[in-house]
């Protein structure tokens, strides 16, 4: 009894300790940015000092508590279980940490659901388009997540091969993580999607951590699972692109080939061979070059190693089934090209990004750019390009190196493994600082990449080689010379400072490096000495520096209801419940507000074209004077009016961003209905007022008598 009730007593002050530990960290590390001016008044509402602190302070300590009373070892044999309940607990809750908040700057109103960080105006493809793309399937064609969507961009457009919505297909086993939009409302299938994905790449870095690259080192698995999942460069792209489903895919799927291998079972086998399949069609309709091609060399140089060591072991049996695996996997690939092979050849032939090519070089300091993104959540903006061009995976580069070199002088030994990682990464970071010719690059598909994806590539790959080191040193017990750890861990830390606050040094105000090397010191130095002798302050330290880099990226919300209660929007749902099939356009608004009509159904013309849709600008553009403006993915400005003396109908404003002004007659020609706008339009006699609030007003194009 007295054992029993220590250790409720020690799992109490164990779990308060913590909570307040991490709450006391978090407070500090946000005081040392508001001391310097850098926040804005949105966070500061939403700091530490109210909601953070109460999350921390609460919702940490019951979970460590029910960790400790249920034991490490129970833990790990019900992870999945354990995972699931979460996961069924976050989608009822509707957990998401989508920025759709960012709305009410420009519609007005509270952001009722946010209950952590806040919503950041830079995620705009995941809040402007993402999201609202997604959302306009629970309208279009009653409700049905049909594979070609005509409200968004108010034509049939292909949603499941670019941008990848839900739909209703058997295809949809290849996008797990959307399926719950289909039988769940928005808020839900939101959850569904931002909470599975993160609750997935967890328990597949784990599990990749454990089987890949540690002997089944839980601990340092965990950690491994941390850095991952709470990187900069996963948290900054979360809901787009698809990077997370390629590091999922990609991990679960060596993780499977090696079990296929190391298991005599038909059934598990075929398991095996089912979820390979998956993983395969996952990661190839991501269909994003920019990270696909770099990360599948990587995967590839494993895919091979496991297949080069088990070669002993294939069998006519095994053969036979990856013959099945490779055929079910075309014939879905097949089918997808057959559905949208119109949609690619439109898009391959595109001004942007159809043609955009790249050489890579010119890239050097940016290289060890993890360090300096622990700022990056409070301060919103990065030393170079933005905060989610500059996201990295905090790597500990080149620590990784440096402990495999200590592991080769210890044994005399090489790791298949990591020469695999080593070789990938060094020739990555070849391609970034001095570029590849063009042949070379046409080759290996590399023209369809740039150097700002590689970059966090490379970190992964570096992230990779340290674990794998880390581990192999401590198998090996390989000594370490403390004075030595010590005087390279400053040397280490003041270099990559010095390499990092190279590229743009306004960007560092004097605390700030002066943190950095205390951070990255105390890290490396942790490293060091967790090579020889086991320690929490290594797994402390360093799981601390990995969340803090991550945590704040994304707010955490539940559920959507505040924005599909917006009074501007209710008024919107009146129009749309009259004539669904009525075309729209947000007048001269910009983006993102220029989505915000889809979610409510309206179609919309100028709602993100995704892709260009050519027949309906030639209606207003006979001769194709502009089609180098409009044939490109583009968010789009509609002005009504004529345009400004000296300025052209069409304006390119950027790559992927352009500006018209169109006249009744335009409109009429394009088939518009409805204008939503800011503007006061009753002056004109082709329009008919008929609803305002907020400050926007819903005018009706009158028919031509």
């Amino acid at each position: 009894m007295e054992k029993t009730q220590k250790r409720y007593i020690n799992a109490i002050l164990i779990s308060l300790t913590a909570g307040l530990l991490i709450a006391g960290i978090f407070g500090l590390y946000n005081a040392l940015v508001i001391s310097q001016g850098k926040l804005t008044s949105e966070y500061l509402t939403n700091s530490f000092f109210s909601r953070q602190f109460l999350f921390v302070l609460i919702i940490l300590p019951i979970a460590i508590f029910a960790g400790i009373l249920a034991g490490k070892d129970r833990i790990f044999k019900y992870r999945f279980v354990i995972a699931a309940v979460v996961f069924i607990f976050c989608v009822i809750l509707g957990v998401n940490g989508s920025s759709v908040g960012c709305f009410y700057a420009s519609l007005g109103g509270e952001d009722t659901d946010l209950i952590f960080g806040v919503s950041r105006g830079i995620r705009g493809d995941e809040f402007g388009t993402f999201t609202p793309m997604t959302w306009s399937q629970y309208f279009d064609n009653n409700g049905k997540f049909s594979y070609f969507n005509t409200i968004t961009r108010a034509s049939a457009t292909d949603v499941f091969i670019e941008y990848g919505l839900p739909v209703r297909s058997i295809l949809m086993i290849y996008k797990p993580f959307l399926i719950g939009y289909l039988f769940l409302p928005m808020s839900n299938g939101l959850a569904f999607f931002w909470s599975g994905r993160f609750i997935a790449l967890f328990m597949a870095s784990f599990e990749f951590g454990r089987q890949i690259l540690t002997k089944d080192n839980r601990k340092l698995s965990i950690l491994y699972g941390i850095l991952v999942s709470m990187s900069p460069v996963v948290q900054w792209w979360y809901a787009v692109n698809g990077l997370i489903e390629m590091l999922i895919f990609f991990q679960v799927s060596i993780c499977l080939l090696k079990y296929f291998f190391e298991t005599d079972s038909l059934k598990k086998k075929l398991v095996c061979a089912g979820g390979l399949v998956i993983c395969a069609g996952g990661y190839i309709l991501t269909l994003y070059p920019a990270w696909m091609i770099p990360l599948a060399y990587l995967l590839l140089g494993l895919i091979v190693l496991i297949f080069i060591e088990n070669r002993k072991r294939i069998n006519k049996r095994d053969i036979f089934i990856f013959a099945c695996c490779a055929f079910v996997l075309a014939a879905s690939m097949g089918l997808v090209y057959y559905r949208s092979h119109e949609t690619i050849d439109i898009i391959s032939q595109t001004e942007y990004p159809g043609k955009r090519l790249a050489v890579g070089g010119g890239v050097l300091y940016e290289l060890f750019n993890y360090v300096s993104n622990i700022w990056y959540p409070v301060l919103d903006e990065a030393p170079f390009a933005n905060v989610c061009e500059a996201g990295f995976v905090f790597s500990l580069s080149p620590l990784g190196y440096i402990l495999y070199a200590m592991y080769y002088r210890k044994t005399g030994k090489h790791d298949k493994k990591l020469c695999i990682m080593i070789i990938t990464s060094l020739i990555f970071v070849f391609y970034c600082v001095f570029g590849l010719p063009d042949f070379v690059l046409k080759l290996t598909l590399m023209d369809r990449t740039f150097t700002n994806r590689v970059l966090p590539i490379i970190s992964f790959c570096d992230l990779l080689i340290f674990i794998r080191s880390i581990s192999l040193c401590r198998e090996a017990e390989v000594k370490v010379n403390k004075k030595i750890c010590i005087l390279l861990s400053v040397l280490l830390s003041c270099v990559l400072v010095w390499i990092t606050a190279k590229k743009n040094p306004e960007y560092y105000l004097r605390y700030m490096l002066i943190t950095e090397i205390i951070v990255m010191t105390v890290v490396f130095l942790a490293s060091f000495m967790y090579v020889e002798k086991h320690n929490r302050f290594f797994y402390i330290s360093l799981g601390l520096v990995g969340i803090l880099a991550g945590l704040l990226a994304n707010p955490v919300r539940l559920g959507v209801k505040s924005l599909e209660e917006h009074p501007t929007l209710k008024m919107v749902d009146k129009v749309v419940e009259a004539n669904g099939d009525a075309v729209w356009i947000f007048e001269s608004e910009p983006y993102p507000l220029t989505d915000i009509l889809i979610t409510r159904g309206a179609r919309t013309i100028n709602s993100t074209n995704v892709y260009p849709d050519l027949e309906r600008w030639k209606k207003i553009d006979p001769e194709g004077r502009y089609k180098e403006v409009y044939n490109r993915y583009a968010h789009i400005i509609l002005c009504y009016g004529q345009p400004p003396e000296g300025e052209e109908k069409f304006q390119l404003l950027n790559a992927d961003y352009f500006k018209a002004y169109l006249d009744d007659s335009d409109l009429k020609k394009l088939g518009v209905n409805y204008l939503m706008t800011r503007n006061d339009l009753s002056y004109d006699d082709n329009f008919n007022l008929i609803d305002s609030t907020g400050g926007f007003s819903i005018y009706e194009l009158k028919a031509d008598n």
